[in-house]
């Protein structure tokens, strides 16, 4: 296992050791690649399947979210495509059929950390007294995604402390690659500032909104009420898509922060159609 020092944390938690990426730890004893995809093209997922391609491996890239599917594409342009690509649910398939990947090359296994998420009974709660952010990076020096959704992290954050009432509290909450330097700018505002807890600790009485974050639909599942604000946007958020969260427009964001009251509308807990058996019988049918 390689892992970020992020990760690792995970790892650990689960008794499995991990080391920071390494390709001389490699060696022919190796049957399977299995990673993740990245926006950055020198991210080691990209320098392990190349490995795999050049050592007559088996690879698979396993993707956990429902956006950027081109992009990613993209980085593999100059090492070919693995030998399976791993996505959440038959949509996903789709798309990448749309974007000329054969479907013999695409499994549909479900997202297991979604499924395992229940429901937690509690009083429904019409009013709320912060507003969270659910905060992701879209813009850096790394990327820039505004092009091709139509709108960046601080776009949103501008708009909702530019219209926010001064008694609303806004929190941010990080995404683990993101710094918090990042928005230093704005924290000096009244009643904005950083989120620091684990994402299990989130309160129950907000009001979260966000763009793209797969944390958004770990919320909704979980019972919360969870919108989007994505202005300009070039496509729709799978959590729409899926009856998990709904997006707003600026009058209804607007009128959310001042009357601090939560839209009415309904969810329904989607199918994802997977298991964690489902990925280990699919790693030994591979092996």
């Amino acid at each position: 296992v390689f892992s970020s020092e992020i990760s690792s944390l995970i790892f650990d938690k689960h008794g499995i050791k991990s080391n920071e990426f390494d390709l001389t730890l490699l060696s022919s004893e190796v049957e399977l690649i299995v990673c993740g995809s990245s926006l950055d093209k020198e991210a080691s997922e990209y320098h392990l399947l190349k490995w795999a391609k050049k050592n007559n491996k088996i690879s698979v890239l396993a993707i956990d979210h429902w956006t950027n599917f081109s992009q990613r594409l993209n980085h593999l342009k100059t090492i070919g495509l693995p030998n399976e690509i791993w996505v959440n649910d038959q949509w996903s398939k789709d798309q990448f059929i749309k974007l000329n990947v054969s479907s013999r090359k695409i499994s549909v296994v479900g997202n297991p950390v979604l499924e395992k998420i229940t429901k937690i009974d509690k009083k429904l709660i019409s009013k709320f007294d912060r507003l969270i952010f659910i905060s992701e990076e879209m813009k850096s020096d790394i990327i820039d995604l505004k092009n091709n959704y139509g709108f960046d992290e601080y776009e949103v954050i501008q708009f909702i402390l530019g219209n926010k009432p001064s008694d609303l509290l806004v929190e941010i909450k990080l995404h683990p690659s993101e710094k918090a330097l990042k928005y230093q700018s704005i924290l000096d505002q009244t009643n904005v500032k950083i989120l620091n807890v684990a994402k299990n600790d989130l309160p129950s009485s907000a009001c979260y909104i966000g763009m793209n974050s797969i944390l958004l639909l770990e919320l909704a599942l979980k019972g919360e009420k969870v919108y989007t604000f994505r202005p300009n946007a070039t496509s729709e958020f799978i959590g729409n898509q899926l009856g998990l969260t709904l997006d707003l427009k600026k009058d209804e964001l607007v009128e959310m922060m001042i009357s601090k009251k939560h839209l009415d509308f309904n969810t329904h807990r989607p199918d994802f159609k997977g298991s964690i058996k489902k990925i280990n019988h699919r790693i030994m049918e591979l092996i």
